[in-house]
């Protein structure tokens, strides 16, 4: 039996917005043409990787291994974040699942803008199927 294996490592966009900004619409988000219609902010990422550093690379904040500056990042919390990736796959998605080893406590998965699954767990793996 074949096992096809797609690594999606890598360069993502970060979206993200202020949980007050996006409190009536936040939930209805299931594209990247959601957020770019609703304005959010954009910026490139990495995967692995978290949206502190994403936003220090990004020169959205000071270094957050410096200093006190890690206590300053907590007015980041207050944020709805939303990472986006784009791949091509010739599989059988019938068969096929998306597989996480590290997502965020609170996450919700989409594909092609169907939910596929969540995620309320940081320090376990994920794996939720990949129909759509």
């Amino acid at each position: 039996m074949y096992n096809k294996q797609i690594t999606l490592d890598g360069e993502w966009t970060l979206y993200l917005e202020e949980n007050k900004n996006c409190a009536g619409f936040a939930d209805e988000i299931r594209t990247e043409k959601d957020l770019i219609f609703r304005k959010a902010e954009k910026i490139p990422a990495l995967v692995p990787g978290n949206f502190e550093l994403d936003l220090y690379r990004a020169g959205k904040t000071e270094d957050p291994f410096f200093g006190m500056n890690p206590l300053l990042l907590q007015k980041l919390e207050n944020r709805h974040l939303w990472y986006v990736c784009h791949f091509s796959f010739d599989g059988n998605a019938e068969r096929s699942f998306l597989h996480f080893e590290g997502i965020d406590t609170f996450a919700d998965i989409f594909l092609n803008g169907e939910k596929t699954g969540s995620a309320d767990n940081m320090f376990i793996s994920h794996e939720f199927p990949a129909k759509g």
